[in-house]
């Protein structure tokens, strides 16, 4: 690998680093094709670990496993008690937070279970519950991007279950759940957009929620509320001019890039212009 490193613009041959690295001994082709395979395995092992390392979830999942699997009860309990807690209060709202809430009593459980003398009750509920959410979200997700894509490409996606899915939503606690609420009242204006009331009422949820979203559910919120507008601005509404603008000003206010795609900048400047906000739209581009 220093060899590598250190010749790469050179682009070495394969003598070249043979003999850098066993400058007196023939070139071995079985030896080097197998150093070259360890080589890759080490190098794919330290990337993946370097992703991993900005994500403190997954390092907290890993080490609360390595826990679970040598035994070490009370540093497990202890990690998990605070986990729990984390999860609850500091993660914004979002499905990465349900699947880490569902990993961690799915966890537990089995740790539960593997007791000798289980002196309380397994959480199966609270696995159930944690499972059922992150389930729901994610196929409701999966549902209104199905809605999207057809509507944008043509193109019919099968989604399992999506009836009996929409059906558990409705018929429970579920509907309660900020997030579920937010993409079932987008399901509602997809499947029937002359009925504006369940645009209005995604935006309301959004306006109350945008604060405590995660930002990959924020900005595909975002953009599903623009894409209604801008349908209807396009059927000659004109009233959705204004919505638009209030879409654009919640989108800034939570987004914390600075940087826009050139068309995102260039939509949300003429938007402006076109409403006579010429202040605020001077105010954007000193901004942005």
């Amino acid at each position: 690998f220093y060899h590598l490193k250190k010749q790469h613009k050179n682009k070495p041959d394969k003598i070249t680093l043979w003999k850098a690295v066993f400058p007196k001994t023939k070139v071995d082709e079985n030896r080097f094709r197998k150093l070259c395979h360890e080589l890759l395995q080490i190098i794919e092992l330290a990337l993946s670990i370097q992703h991993m390392l900005p994500d403190e979830e997954k390092i907290q999942q890993q080490l609360l496993g390595y826990y679970y699997e040598n035994g070490l009860s009370v540093f497990f309990e202890q990690k998990l008690d605070k986990y729990k807690v984390q999860y609850a209060t500091r993660q914004r709202i979002g499905s990465n937070r349900y699947l880490n809430q569902y990993q961690l009593e799915h966890l537990y459980f089995l740790y539960l279970q593997k007791q000798e003398n289980i002196q309380s009750t397994l959480n199966i509920s609270a696995s159930s519950q944690s499972l059922d959410r992150f389930y729901c979200t994610q196929k409701l997700k999966y549902i209104c991007n199905a809605i999207n894509y057809k509507a944008i490409l043509g193109k019919t996606e099968f989604i399992a279950f999506d009836t009996e899915v929409l059906f558990m939503i409705e018929q429970s606690d579920l509907k309660n759940d900020a997030l579920i609420a937010l993409y079932y009242a987008i399901y509602q204006f997809q499947i029937n957009p002359e009925n504006e009331s369940n645009y209005l009422a995604a935006k309301n949820l959004l306006e109350q929620h945008a604060p405590v979203l995660a930002k990959p559910d924020l900005s595909d919120i975002l953009q599903y509320l623009i894409n209604y507008c801008i349908k209807k601005i396009n059927q000659s509404k004109e009233i959705y001019l204004d919505e638009l603008f209030v879409v654009y000003t919640i989108y800034l206010q939570h987004v914390r890039e600075k940087v826009f795609s050139p068309i995102r900048f260039k939509n949300i400047f003429l938007l402006a212009l076109k409403m006579k906000k010429f202040g605020w739209a001077e105010l954007f581009i000193d901004s942005y």
